[in-house]
């Protein structure tokens, strides 16, 4: 599950005090992830990928978007600036790629992240440096996940392969939370493969991130909709 990227440790405190955050996700000061910290201290894991992300999974918890005071995707995360974003650095990218634009220096100064590893990836491969990279792999180190399940996690990049590292045991709570998304990403490609509506607006439903029937059928012709060009086995 792409979410659950591992732990950090931190003070089972949380944070101290509060502090500006910067960027297309956060909108005004926020605390430092208070649903992260929330979930270190009832279930000892810190999500890597931090409130932006970890949300996410927890739809039911945020159903009204109330979240500490602000709401979700218009106080904080606001929606329609992170897709602006998201748009004004496709044009810039696809701009430097067509040779519009310069190269932008920071380019040959990233670190690892969430960026394109896989050439960090290749030569700890080739040259067995037994690198550890966040991979997207078979499961066969998490026991309470099944073994089919693809789950993103440390992978350490040989030259005998890319090798899962071993995790410590899942919480039943954690544990349920990933198994559902995973689920539920089994339950749309089935409605993809099928081109069933009726498995569409149940996997919507499924996710949690809409309630009621009414508007899962709503959302889901909404969606068929927008993407009729590329979705031909639903007609």
């Amino acid at each position: 599950m792409r979410s659950w990227r591992g732990c950090a440790l931190a003070s089972p405190e949380g944070p101290r005090f509060s502090r500006p955050r910067e960027g297309p996700c956060f909108s005004r000061p926020l605390p430092d992830n208070p649903f992260s910290w929330e979930l270190y201290r009832t279930h000892g894991a810190f999500p890597a990928v931090l409130d932006r992300h970890i949300t996410e999974f927890y739809s039911p918890r945020f159903a009204s978007g109330a979240y500490y005071g602000q709401q979700l995707g218009v106080d904080t995360m606001d929606i329609l600036e992170t897709i602006h974003s998201g748009d004004e650095r496709y044009q810039r990218m696809k701009d430097q790629a067509e040779g519009r634009e310069p190269l932008e220096d920071s380019l040959f100064e990233r670190v690892l992240g969430e960026h394109e590893a896989l050439i960090p990836i290749l030569e700890s491969v080739f040259a067995d440096k037994q690198e550890l990279f966040p991979m997207n792999v078979p499961n066969c180190t998490v026991p309470e996940v099944p073994p089919d399940f693809v789950l993103e996690m440390p992978t350490c990049a040989t030259r005998a392969g890319c090798m899962p590292i071993a995790m410590p045991p899942l919480r039943p709570a954690l544990a349920a939370t990933i198994t559902r998304a995973l689920y539920g990403v089994e339950l749309t490609v089935e409605a993809a493969l099928t081109g069933d509506r009726q498995t569409l607006i149940e996997s919507l439903l499924y996710d949690g991130c809409v309630l009621e029937l009414a508007q899962a059928e709503a959302l889901a012709d909404d969606l068929l909709a927008a993407h009729k060009g590329h979705l031909p086995q639903f007609e």
